[in-house]
């Protein structure tokens, strides 16, 4: 199971999580993205580096 924090998910995050569900993913290594995509929000970094 992948946990959130809904105060700092955004919609876009559930429906990232639910589509690498779909493609066999373990929670393990979704939790791990989504733990980075959080942290990178926080400190105002998005994937692309800027």
């Amino acid at each position: 199971m992948v946990k959130i924090d809904l105060r700092k998910t955004e919609p876009e995050d559930v429906h990232l999580i639910r589509e690498l569900q779909s493609y066999g993913l373990p929670d393990s290594l979704i939790q791990l993205a989504y733990d980075e995509t959080i942290r990178r929000r926080e400190e105002g970094t998005d994937n692309d580096g800027t």
